[in-house]
């Protein structure tokens, strides 16, 4: 059963990481030639590139925070119907605990939301835990010297991790069957 947690988890991120990434680098470049070209497209010399790698720069985390939780939505569809280990999770009704056969969006709307707030939980506890590490080792330097984004990722990988064995508890709608 902890391989099929596990492997549920390296998908689900894997293809969060994927989708993310190449939907953030994307939307943003399309943003930075906008911007480019509604300034009038001038000369592309030293200047006018570090301008647009720094236009790029700053919207790329604020599109990543952004296409982050549409990632995690859209893959609550993918994670009911993967089958690792000769498991599968499972979305029931919610009134007659019948199984859900096609697994639509808006039938893990709710169980996103739960999964969101765990994510959100474990999210603060992490970074709790390293703030007071930090500073019990000696490095007291300022909270907003080290986190970033980078930081918030891992933390949103690591607390994914625990968190969706933590969703069967949360959530009744949910079960693990064999396939």
């Amino acid at each position: 059963m902890r391989k099929f947690w596990f492997w549920l988890w390296f998908r689900w991120a894997l293809w969060v990481s994927i989708f993310t990434f190449v939907s953030a680098g994307v939307s943003d470049l399309l943003l930075t030639v906008v911007i480019y070209l509604l300034k009038g497209a001038p000369d592309l010399d030293s200047v006018m590139i570090d301008a647009l790698f720094d236009i790029w720069k700053f919207w790329f985390v604020i599109i990543l925070s952004v296409t982050l939780l549409l990632g995690i939505f859209l893959s609550m569809k993918r994670i009911f119907n993967v089958c690792y280990e000769h498991h599968k999770l499972q979305l029931l009704t919610c009134k007659d605990a019948q199984v859900i056969d096609i697994v639509l969006l808006g039938d893990t709307l709710k169980v996103w939301r739960r999964w969101l707030m765990i994510l959100i939980w474990g999210i603060s506890v992490e970074v709790l835990i390293v703030s007071v590490v930090r500073y019990i080792a000696g490095f007291s330097s300022g909270f907003w010297e080290w986190f970033s984004i980078e930081w918030l990722y891992l933390f949103m990988l690591i607390a994914s991790l625990v968190s969706m064995p933590m969703l069967l508890l949360r959530c009744k709608r949910i079960r693990v069957v064999r396939c």
